[in-house]
């Protein structure tokens, strides 16, 4: 369906973009910590104990930044495949009704149905879809 393959590449483009912002801060985590390991003879231990602290603080902020990635992508998968699972949902009922069909079983590879020899409305409903 074109509308699926829209919405795999904006969300793929989307977790390439939190990917390389997570990149970016971790990069500049790991140069602070060279930064702060290479100068620490010359620190007093009040502030090494300070920057110690600033480098857990950066730490829980990449792991939430992560977290809250994770979350946002999942929203913006269900927010864009929950209309096109319902479009193809419709399809497969019309074109199963129309068909006399009381039951549509789901023979996709682990869904846990095994379908031996049956009828196959796919071509069907690709057809119902325009696809």
């Amino acid at each position: 369906m074109p509308d699926f393959k829209t919405a795999k590449s904006e969300i793929e483009k989307l977790n390439k973009t939190y990917e390389a912002e997570i990149r970016t801060m971790v990069l500049e985590y790991q140069n602070t910590v060279k930064k702060f390991t290479q100068e620490a003879e010359q620190k007093t231990k009040e502030e090494n104990l300070k920057r110690q602290a600033e480098l857990q603080t950066t730490e829980q902020s990449i792991a939430g930044y992560r977290e809250n990635a994770a979350k946002d992508l999942q929203a913006k998968q269900t927010e864009l495949l929950k209309p096109i699972m319902e479009k193809a949902r419709v399809a497969i009922q019309k074109v199963a009704r129309s068909k006399g069909f009381n039951y549509v079983f789901d023979s996709t590879l682990g869904t846990g149905m095994i379908m031996a020899d049956g009828t196959d409305l796919m071509i069907d409903v690709k057809k119902e879809l325009g696809v």
